[in-house]
């Protein structure tokens, strides 16, 4: 009976103990216990359907960061490819990526030279050799095209102007290949207007304040692209024609028109057209100035300099309008006014102006 007993005591301690282990799994919880039954909840930041990892997943594997649907990387890939720091097709021609010099790169992005500077010989153009001022081809007028800028191979031009003749310089290019700056130069070597932008292209508008040569430098200021060197063209026109006013020809200091105390409506600037006035003031008097305009058509700046030329008061916002003063008067005499547009941001040439002044 006691064997018995003891039996029973036995059994129910096994029993106990069992059912104390027995535990309901909650529904779409892979705790490692097979059979795995969807998504757990025991990871760092959730997971899907397929795995367990550190930081998410998609549908296709496992990884440190996450991945796309193609493979398992260590920052993630695009459809086309694995590398380092991620890629594209480049142009889209060919699925799974293009051939060289296109195809996948694992530097810095998906340019064709694969961010590096080109290497090997630069074929340059015939008018080599133009290296210089004193060798600068002579320019008839014509465009030239199939020119070739060359890494530190300057080409220099020469352009015979009038007194006070304009011309528009353009140099066409594409910035991938190679950014090209141009500047123009007087016979002593001193650079009058330069075009140094970061994109496609060159242009710029340039006077001749005398007769004679002026220069053209061409000036490869980094290189870029598959080969070495940058193919360019270059033309020069004459400036499209600045409208009128009652105030033409005062575009010099020299030819300033001279006014009054007064209201000045419907004046006109260019870019290639400055603007000059003569204002009269005695010692102890106050000039003050107002331009009223539309900046979205073309930023207007204005400066009053003194009898002697030097800087009274300046208006250079970004905004409509310029106001300058009171300034007061320190040189009796006549004070000059330029107005200028520093860019040309409308469809018309140039920009429109009410002028105001006041002396008090």
């Amino acid at each position: 009976m006691s064997n018995r007993l003891s039996l029973f005591a036995l059994l129910s301690a096994i029993a106990l103990a069992f059912s104390g282990c027995m535990q309901t799994l909650p529904t779409g919880n892979n705790d490692g216990v097979p059979p795995l039954d969807g998504d757990d909840a025991q990871d760092t930041t959730g997971d899907d359907a397929t795995g367990d990892d550190t930081t998410g997943d998609d549908a296709t594997g496992d990884d440190t960061t996450g991945d796309d649907a193609t493979g398992d990387d260590p920052t993630g890939d695009d459809p086309t490819g694995d590398d380092t720091t991620g890629d594209d097709t480049t142009d889209g021609s060919r699925p799974g990526g293009d051939p060289p010099p296109h195809g996948d790169d694992d530097d810095d992005g998906n340019d064709p030279s694969d961010g590096t500077t080109p290497t090997g010989p630069c074929n340059d153009d015939s008018f080599e050799d133009n290296d210089d001022l004193a060798t600068a081809t002579i320019f008839s007028g014509d465009p030239i095209t199939n020119l070739v800028s060359c890494p530190d191979d300057d080409d220099w031009y020469a352009i015979d102007m009038n007194e006070n003749e304009s011309l528009m310089l353009d140099l066409t290019f594409l910035d991938d290949d190679g950014d090209i700056d141009v500047q123009f130069q007087d016979a002593t070597g001193a650079t009058l207007m330069s075009g140094s932008s970061a994109s496609d292209n060159e242009n710029v508008n340039i006077t001749a304040t005398t007769a004679g040569a002026y220069y053209v430098r061409v000036h490869l200021f980094a290189d870029a692209g598959v080969d070495v060197g940058n193919p360019y063209s270059i033309a020069v026109s004459e400036p499209p024609t600045c409208p009128s006013d009652s105030f033409e020809t005062n575009q010099t200091e020299a030819n300033a028109a001279a006014i009054s105390v007064g209201a000045y409506p419907s004046l006109n600037v260019c870019e290639m057209d400055e603007d000059w006035y003569a204002i009269d003031a005695a010692a102890g008097q106050s000039i003050a100035v107002m331009l009223n305009f539309l900046h979205a058509e073309g930023d207007v700046d204005a400066t009053l300099y003194t009898p002697t030329g030097g800087w009274a008061v300046s208006g250079t916002s970004v905004t409509d309008n310029e106001e300058l003063g009171p300034y007061t008067v320190t040189e009796a005499g006549v004070h000059t006014l330029r107005v200028r547009l520093y860019s040309d941001n409308g469809s018309s040439i140039g920009n429109s102006y009410d002028l105001d002044v006041t002396v008090n």
